[in-house]
């Protein structure tokens, strides 16, 4: 069943979209969960899946890193990102775009970082950096006991949201852009 239907509104459209993103975050089953992150670096564009952990009312998302990260780096070369998602069951792709902010060893972190449990922390506690080369598969070895001292937080303020909705010759796709004060919505051809 698809998300929308040529039917609904602009003004739908978008509470729809909001109304599953907010979902994403609440729900760790939700295929809007985990969303490609494309950077842009010193060496190009990179690509890798990442965790969705919040959503403000304004579109600003959030995601969790290890400070020495390459998405750390890349976003210290330049803040705009773009954001995919997808959702198999409802055939519908939603692009976003924006720029992203580090937080690390500030409040914000600090608070994120309370909400961290269990095994999870391990991510953010390792000894080298994510991506450096090591001699087995496994990183036992390399964790450190750290009180998040590598634990980052990403926001991302979203400014354009495109929705691809596919359906059997009627797709829909409109693109949202964020004005001083709200939204525009924009019919595309699909």
């Amino acid at each position: 069943m698809p998300l929308i239907k040529p039917e609904d509104s602009l003004e739908t459209i978008f509470n729809t979209i909001k109304h599953e993103l907010h979902r994403a975050y609440l729900d760790k089953k939700h295929p809007f969960r985990y969303v490609n992150l494309a950077t842009v670096g010193v060496d190009g564009v990179h690509q890798r899946l990442v965790v969705f952990r919040e959503l403000s009312e304004d579109l600003k998302l959030t995601i969790y890193t290890d400070i020495r990260s390459e998405k750390v780096v890349d976003i210290n070369f330049n803040p705009r990102v773009s954001l995919l998602l997808y959702h198999p069951q409802k055939q519908v792709q939603i692009r976003m775009e924006g720029h992203a902010g580090i937080h690390h060893r500030d409040e914000l972190t600090h608070d994120r970082w309370q909400r961290v449990q269990g095994d999870a922390r391990k991510s953010y506690g390792t000894i080298l950096a994510p991506g450096t080369g090591i001699k087995q598969s496994t990183y036992d070895d390399y964790l450190t006991e750290n009180e998040g001292q590598y634990f980052a937080v990403i926001s991302i303020q979203i400014s354009t949201v495109e929705l691809l909705q596919l359906n059997r010759g009627e797709h829909i796709r409109v693109k949202y852009e964020k004005s001083a004060t709200n939204w525009v919505g924009q019919w595309l051809v699909p």
